[in-house]
């Protein structure tokens, strides 16, 4: 086995020079910015060429398996001696996955967010005693014995701490949920091969946040499905976070998801590379086939119940806190308060979603966030529509709708212009009877 340095296998290394023996199932908890799989096939490479051992270790009738480092891993670290292998990998090396969670921590920032673990509750001092760290549903402590970070007294004012956090916003990433549900359940099951950046917590609603850059990154539904249920099993657990939100464990999650500038939500609607659909129906059927296996709105609505669109640039750090702290009754409440001062305009709530119809009997739709699943629900009832939407993303909503867009209104009221498109998202010839003066 030819290791190279800043690899995961040197980080393994040198992980348990340093700490010694590792209870096998929580060697995982540092490296889990890395898929379990591979994580898995590496440390059983490193056991089979004897740089690594295991051992079975019994104490208080539990029995443990312990990984610690041979002498042949011993020599290899002083040969390399010269190298850093904990130095933090640059931005050509770091995994791909790793780059997606910048934007997602610079709007949190940006909005204020809870990021810094200094400065938010750790996610494992929300739960009651009972769930130490570290024991399964099984081997749970008694009445009287407590956990070391949540002392008696101690309960109350964890509480407040994150009550108070939560009117701020608080972003816990994907790393911090494995290692909480590895310390409260000792599974780490929960997040292989999902997506998935991060939760935010702001002001009684939850939203899972998703990062895809500028491309249609893997999905698999199953796999983003079966880690959502887990998390949100996980922090409904806790009577501190469960009291706080403002939905119930069986509700339909929402999400946020973060990509390069308003040329993705075309991509992401039709599933598409280049945002748009071709004739031929050979290809087509090929690329829908290569579509299953990739993020789009119609494998977000598989798992959630709305996926908010935000840019991840300066444009997005409004949108990003509105998505954040939109929850049905705040949505139904701006629907109303907009439907109020449009007297032209009447609401029917049979259509679903906030649609309304003008004296001329004309769809209007009002989307103060731009809601990946919803657009293709309009996108494929084929009625045209006006849209009343955020300012700059009229371009996106006329690539996607194409002729079956009728004008484009801000949020202000103000007439938003754009160019046109075809039913398959291809530009056209300018029509000016189509746009905004």
């Amino acid at each position: 086995m030819n290791i190279r340095t800043k690899t995961l296998a040197s980080d393994i290394l040198s992980y348990l020079n340093e700490n010694g023996e590792v209870v096998r199932k929580n060697l995982y908890v540092p490296f889990s910015e890395y898929a379990y799989q591979y994580y898995a096939r590496t440390l059983r490479r490193l056991i089979d060429e004897g740089y690594v051992e295991t051992k079975r270790v019994s104490l208080n009738s539990v029995t443990t398996t312990r990984v610690s480092l041979t002498k042949k891993g011993q020599e290899f670290l002083r040969d390399s001696a010269g190298d850093t292998p904990n130095k933090k990998k640059d931005s050509k090396t770091r995994p791909r996955r790793q780059q997606l969670v910048v934007p997602v921590t610079g709007l949190c920032a940006a909005n204020g967010f809870l990021v810094s673990p200094d400065e938010k509750p750790r996610l494992e001092s929300l739960f009651p005693p009972q769930r130490a760290a570290g024991e399964t549903r099984g081997s749970l402590r008694g009445p009287n014995e407590r956990h070391p970070e949540v002392q008696e007294g101690q309960v109350e004012a964890q509480k407040d701490f994150f009550d108070a956090c939560l009117e701020t916003g608080i972003f816990y990433s994907s790393t911090e949920l494995r290692k909480a549900y590895l310390a409260i359940f000792a599974k780490n099951e929960v997040m292989n091969l999902s997506r998935l950046v991060g939760i935010l917590l702001f002001r009684g609603s939850l939203k899972y946040v998703y990062s895809v850059g500028e491309v249609l990154i893997e999905w698999r539904s199953s796999c983003e499905e079966k880690t959502v249920k887990a998390i949100q099993r996980f922090l409904f657990a806790s009577p501190i976070i469960r009291d706080s939100l403002n939905i119930e464990e069986k509700d339909t999650p929402e999400c946020i998801v973060v990509g390069k500038g308003m040329t993705m939500i075309p991509k992401l609607v039709y599933g598409r590379r280049w945002g748009r659909t071709q004739e031929q129906d050979v290809h087509e059927k090929l690329k829908s086939v290569l579509a299953v296996n990739h993020a789009n709105a119609h494998n977000f609505a598989k798992v959630f119940s709305a996926a908010y669109y935000v840019s991840n640039d300066k444009r997005g750090i409004e949108s990003f806190r509105l998505a954040a702290m939109m929850t049905r009754e705040r949505s139904e409440e701006l629907c109303d308060k907009w439907y109020g001062e449009v007297p032209s305009v009447t609401r029917v709530r049979a259509f679903g979603y906030h649609l309304g119809l003008t004296s001329k009997r004309e769809r209007v739709t009002y989307m103060p966030n731009i809601d990946l699943i919803e657009l293709e629900y309009y996108k494929k009832q084929g009625e045209p529509m006006h849209f009343v939407i955020p300012m700059g993303t009229q371009e996106a909503i006329s690539r996607v709708m194409g002729p079956l867009l009728l004008s484009a209104q801000s949020l202000k009221g103000n007439r938003l212009k754009y160019n046109p498109y075809d039913k398959h998202g291809a530009p056209v010839k300018a029509q000016p009877e189509a746009n905004g003066e």
